[in-house]
């Protein structure tokens, strides 16, 4: 098996005659454990993958595992058709067993927990001196848990030339000049080529300049350190903003989650520069770029932090009128549809909603707060019918926190996956209270079909 970039990692096999064993067990350097690929680990070694199909097979519910038998007889046909450079090996094997006998076996369904030990692969990750630092056998498990010290392990490997801390403004060198941001940086260690993407990263009151293990941290990262150190260098339109509310948005805004109104209007601002950015392209890695930036931000600001502003008053007064009628609704058997209600207004109103949600989906966001309000307005006429809908968003929900479950611990939730969330609020629209309209077609038939197109 290899990494995404080639490294030098040592597989150790420990066998003990007449007695199970550990199985194969690999070391990985601690500054590696963000560029393994656990795909091609899970083929195992040649000697062991016959074995090991055998017991994923036999791993399978009944009604799964019936199409396969005899299991001994399925597996060896199904080897001689299966290719590690396809992908990870319950991938492959669900592929040729829907070829071989017209069955789609879900990724879910195999069952590693059944899988005897020695036949899953052992990582051992290692620090530079040697000594191991965590132990396992599921790869994602060990990144979330060795997050922190990966990270300063990548920082030791390839960040001494390119980091940086405490900015207030572009990034300079030696020589005080504006240098540019590498979007990779290679450095060879003990062997191995250590691979880090340095970001932008927000500190708070500054910006840090730091090497983070994946693509996906670094695109994260990277935007809301752009978005910080715009704030930086540009005024802010927040006490021009203050002075144009009317006494009716000011009190909309006085009941926001967020503690104060300067809470609330510095999130406003956030998800502002937000549109901006996007609206020119997104982050810059050289100091012309980011001057570009600068330039759209000190001319869009303001009448996008307007937007924002006026975005978050719809919402706040639909919120509200949620609150009042949990308050008014009181009904016997509709005590889990309440409940409901209100986990979802927590999930839809907190602090930093606005530049979490995003200023082109706020007029969304009302919307299904407007929904929820229909549905407490229409809640005790037919309550088993609203607790069905319910039941049947719950079922989707599940499916929706199964796939997140699937993503890797320590990284940013992919865009296509966060979208789902979203598809489950039009779902809700879309039951009850239809007159409201979706922003698209919904079903949690097509729900499903967008989970299943995104699990690994």
């Amino acid at each position: 098996p290899g990494t995404s970039e080639p490294a030098r990692l040592a597989l150790k096999y420990e066998f003990e005659p007449g007695a199970p064993t550990d199985g194969v067990s690999v070391d990985v350097p601690l500054a590696l454990l963000n560029q393994v690929d656990e795909a091609a680990f899970s083929w195992q070694i040649p000697g062991h993958r016959e074995e090991l199909v055998t017991a994923l097979i036999r791993s399978l519910r009944k009604d799964l595992r019936r199409n396969f038998v005899p299991v001994p007889d399925t597996v060896r046909a199904a080897l001689a058709r299966m290719d590690p450079a396809r992908g990870s090996l319950t991938e492959e094997l669900s592929r040729v067993l829907r070829e071989m006998f017209g069955v789609t076996v879900p990724s879910d369904a195999w069952r590693w927990d059944h899988v005897p030990e020695h036949l899953r692969v052992s990582f051992r990750v290692v620090g530079d001196d040697g000594s191991v630092v965590g132990t396992g056998k599921d790869m994602g498990e060990l990144r979330g848990r060795l997050l922190k010290r990966t990270r300063a392990a990548l920082s030791s490997a390839t960040g001494a030339e390119v980091e940086r801390s405490g900015l207030t403004s572009w990034p300079t060198g030696e020589d005080g000049r504006p240098v540019d941001l590498p979007d990779v940086v290679r450095r060879e260690r003990d062997g191995y080529q250590v691979v880090g993407y340095p970001a932008l990263v927000d500190a708070g009151s500054t910006v840090e300049v730091r090497v983070l293990g994946s693509p996906e941290e670094q695109r994260a990262a990277m935007w809301r350190g752009t978005r910080r150190l715009l704030l930086l260098t540009v005024p802010s339109p927040v006490r021009q903003v203050r002075r144009t509310l009317s006494n009716t948005d000011s009190l909309a805004l006085s009941r926001s989650p967020h503690g104060s109104l300067d809470a609330l209007l510095a999130d406003c601002q956030d998800a502002a520069a937000d549109a901006v950015l996007a609206a020119a392209g997104g982050p810059a890695w050289t100091a012309a770029g980011f001057a570009a930036l600068t330039d759209a931000l000190r001319i869009g600001l303001t009448a996008a932090t307007v937007t924002a502003v006026t975005g978050v008053v719809s919402v706040l007064a639909a919120a509200t009128e949620v609150q009042a009628r949990l308050a008014e609704v009181r009904a016997p058997g509709v005590e889990s549809s309440l409940a409901d209600v209100r986990a979802q207004l927590r999930e839809l109103v907190y602090p930093g909603f606005v530049a979490a949600t995003g200023t082109t989906r706020l007029a969304d966001l009302a919307r299904y707060l407007r929904a929820a309000s229909r549905r407490l307005e229409t809640l005790t006429r037919e309550p088993a019918r609203d607790r069905e809908w319910m039941a049947r968003v719950h079922e989707v929900r599940v499916a929706y926190d199964e796939l997140l479950g699937t993503q890797p611990p320590g990284r940013p939730v992919p865009a296509a996956v966060a979208e789902i969330r979203w598809m489950i609020e039009e779902l809700r629209v879309s039951f009850f209270a239809q007159t409201l309209g979706t922003k698209y077609p919904v079903s949690e038939k097509r729900i499903y079909r967008a989970i299943d197109d995104l699990l690994p």
